[in-house]
């Protein structure tokens, strides 16, 4: 596993987590267009990321 993996895990996992628990909160657990960018801009900005880097990594190392 590289230094990479070790960072950003825990801000992929997080950000997975909550858009899951979001969507256990809405009708039929759709989100609207604006909820998970908001949720991303957040979880980013807890973590001195950018929300395009955060969307980045998410896309390229789930598991």
């Amino acid at each position: 596993m590289t230094a990479a993996h070790i960072l950003i895990r825990p801000a992929v996992e997080a950000l997975n987590k909550r858009l899951a628990e979001a969507r256990k909160h809405t009708p039929g657990g759709r989100l609207t267009k604006d909820e998970p960018r908001a949720i991303v801009a957040n979880e980013a900005k807890a973590r001195g990321m950018t929300p395009e880097d955060l969307l980045k990594w998410a896309s390229t190392h789930t598991e």
